[in-house]
């Protein structure tokens, strides 16, 4: 009798406009939303959005300024395309993750290794940087996902911080370095 390799299967990943953004079904890893994002103005000033869902695969957020970001899903993409007045400087998209993922589900930034989520709070930041924005999820059985889109600077929050259990994945997209180009988040399974 001859021994079986074994491996992990990745699950089917699927893409779906909801109420607060698109949702992304991971099957066992979970169901995670990337939100619509809140956009900042050159004078500090943050306006969140106002979300309309025009089908399963397409949405539009609006702000008290007059701006407009328009989502399309295509494949494994997310492509935002955005109209903002001269004074908006970034948006801040963010995706929250249950804290069970303490419970051995690991993650990356970028290129860098896997590192298991701390079962105890250990800081506000578990990992941050700048550059292009790459970001690994995986639960306890080693399946989820990785997203990649050209933000500026991500980091992986624990909210702990702030006494609400439960980890934010952050990307932060840098309105005038992005030079008026769509946003494109891929997402692939792991």
């Amino acid at each position: 009798m001859g021994l079986m390799a074994s491996s992990v299967q990745a699950d089917k990943l699927s893409l779906t406009v909801v109420d607060k953004g698109v949702e992304i079904d991971a099957g066992s890893t979970g169901k995670f939303i990337i939100g619509a994002p809140p956009l900042t103005l050159e004078n500090g000033k943050t306006e969140k959005a106002t979300f309309t869902v025009n089908s399963k695969s397409s949405g539009e957020a609006t702000y008290p300024c007059g701006a407009e970001l328009k989502l399309q899903i295509k494949g494994d993409e997310i492509q935002y395309e955005y109209d903002i007045p001269d004074n908006g400087k970034s948006f801040m998209f963010d995706m929250l993750i249950p804290i069970k993922f303490n419970q051995g589900g690991e993650y990356a930034l970028g290129k860098s290794e896997l590192q298991e989520f701390p079962e105890e709070h250990q800081g506000q930041f578990l990992t941050q940087g700048n550059g292009k924005s790459a970001f690994t999820l995986l639960n306890a059985k080693g399946k989820g996902f990785s997203l990649e889109t050209q933000g500026h600077w991500q980091a992986l929050q624990d909210n702990r911080e702030f006494d609400w259990p439960i980890f934010v994945y952050k990307v932060l997209v840098d309105l005038k370095a992005a030079q008026g180009k769509d946003i494109i988040i891929t997402i692939t399974s792991r």
